[in-house]
């Protein structure tokens, strides 16, 4: 058997974004069969298999060829050492091979062919793995979604972060408006998890944008910016000792130090000690089942943007949704959230599609911030009547403790939610609130005055708040 799993220590304070237990990984089939559980370790292995993992393809190619934890079938045991071995798979993968070899006849072989032409090298590439970073082109017709007043990270530095000496860096994803500012800036995911992800929301609602324009017209963006947020007085040792420490374990096949070194590098400006990107190593994580890799990938693949190429972009897209519904399924709330976002972006009728509440409620349930905004929106405006309840959106706003006066949109969904209750001075007073916000902001505030105005006239509204 092969076992490549080791443990990574806890060397940062980015850890937690382990805890989540898989259905299947590497780690948990490798003790299911040292515990000689050979029948659920053989389940394990044959699903992060599928997903291009070179390890669980050769443990399972030799449990079929052993009968360990299944059937004994040489035919399978073949397929698996061949398509194990064209991923870089061992020798004792070209020993499997080559004795089963001779024995196969026509009907054998047409099963290895119909395993291989569904998880094979080419299969996997057309239908998980991402295709090469792109190099970014200006259209020739338009222009591009581009960045064009920064702010300074330091003025959103969290306080308690200051105080602890922590440093880190977070990833933001704002829908780019056609006034040129983010209304609903996203933070995919920071290092250390979760410490700076409110300062990322601040940075991309002060940062100035210039929407991209195709044949002179304004058209729907996204843009993605990494923001780093460096302490002076803070020796960098600690970071130093992780990555030197996570790269044997990485290099190893140990999954865990895999998505941990992708983190530890993704916090870097430059990675000194590998050439890898963290997509490189987060795709190992994921195929070896880990649900947060799972999810670092689907959101590298997953971009909400009209002005991006077509069928090679909705290739990767069709990649980062099936990785983002794996960790979905294996109960990551921001996979969950990350598919809504994406069904809200992309689909109208997702306002009323009951899958989308349902990531959302779970989502919501885990305490994700985004997910219980979202959520709180749809209940309160969802042209589903059916699908509306104001007094559980209200609810949902107060309860996350939010800011309201740095967030124009909880600000609109309360005010939307009072107007459906009836309470239409309360909504009128909210929106005002919502409105100085925005100004604030700079936004163009035309859609919120015409809710005010809506508001005013003792009338409810319908329709998508969270659009650009």
């Amino acid at each position: 058997m092969s076992g490549k799993v080791g443990r990574l220590g806890l060397f940062f304070a980015v850890a937690s974004v382990f805890s989540a237990a898989a259905q299947a990984d590497l780690p948990g089939a490798q003790k299911a069969y040292t515990a000689r559980a050979v029948e659920g370790a053989f389940q394990q292995y044959l699903e992060i298999a599928t997903l291009g993992n070179v390890t669980a393809q050769e443990n399972l190619a030799a449990m079929y060829v052993d009968g360990q934890g299944v059937k004994r079938d040489n035919v399978l045991g073949y397929a698996w050492a061949v398509i194990a071995r064209e991923n870089g798979g061992n020798a004792a993968m070209q020993n499997i091979i080559d004795q089963l070899q001779p024995h196969l006849d026509e009907k054998s072989r047409a099963r290895v062919k119909a395993l291989a032409d569904s998880y094979g090298k080419e299969a996997l590439a057309e239908r998980l793995l991402p295709a090469p970073l792109p190099v970014a082109a200006t259209p020739p017709d338009g222009e591009p979604c581009r960045m064009t007043r920064p702010v300074n990270p330091d003025e959103f530095y969290p306080s308690s972060a200051v105080s602890d000496g922590i440093s880190g860096s977070v990833l933001v994803e704002t829908r780019v408006s056609p006034d040129g500012h983010a209304h609903h800036p996203i933070t995919w995911y920071s290092v250390p998890e979760g410490v700076f992800d409110a300062a990322g929301r601040g940075i991309g609602w002060m940062t100035g944008f210039a929407p991209a324009k195709k044949a002179g017209v304004v058209q729907p963006c996204s843009i993605r910016f990494k923001s780093l947020f460096r302490i002076k007085r803070t020796s960098d040792a600690r970071v130093t000792e992780a990555y030197q420490k996570a790269k044997p374990l990485a290099e190893a096949g140990d999954p865990v130090a895999q998505l941990y070194y992708g983190l530890l590098m993704f916090d870097r400006e430059k990675a000194p000690f590998s050439e890898k990107s963290p997509r490189d190593w987060w795709l190992k994580a994921a195929q070896a089942g880990i649900p947060y890799a799972q999810y670092l990938i689907g959101v590298e693949l997953v971009h909400i943007d009209e002005s991006g190429p077509g069928d090679a972009k909705a290739r990767e897209i069709a990649k980062g949704l099936t990785w983002l519904k794996l960790s979905a399924a294996n109960g990551r709330p921001e996979a969950k959230f990350a598919l809504a976002n994406y069904q809200i972006g992309t689909h109208p009728e997702a306002l009323t599609d009951p899958v989308v509440f349902a990531w959302l409620e779970d989502a919501a349930k885990a305490g994700h911030r985004d997910g219980t905004l979202y959520l709180a929106a749809l209940l309160a405006t969802s042209p589903d009547a059916q699908r509306r309840d104001p007094a559980r959106a209200l609810t949902l706003v107060d309860t996350h403790k939010w800011d309201l006066d740095s967030d124009p949109t909880a600000l609109e969904v309360m005010a939307a939610a009072n107007a459906q209750s009836g309470k239409f001075a309360d909504a009128v007073s909210l929106q005002n609130r919502a409105i100085r916000g925005a100004e604030r902001f700079k936004w163009n505030t035309a859609s919120l005055k015409a809710r005010l105005a809506i508001y005013q006239a003792g009338k409810a509204w319908t329709g998508n708040l969270l659009d650009p």
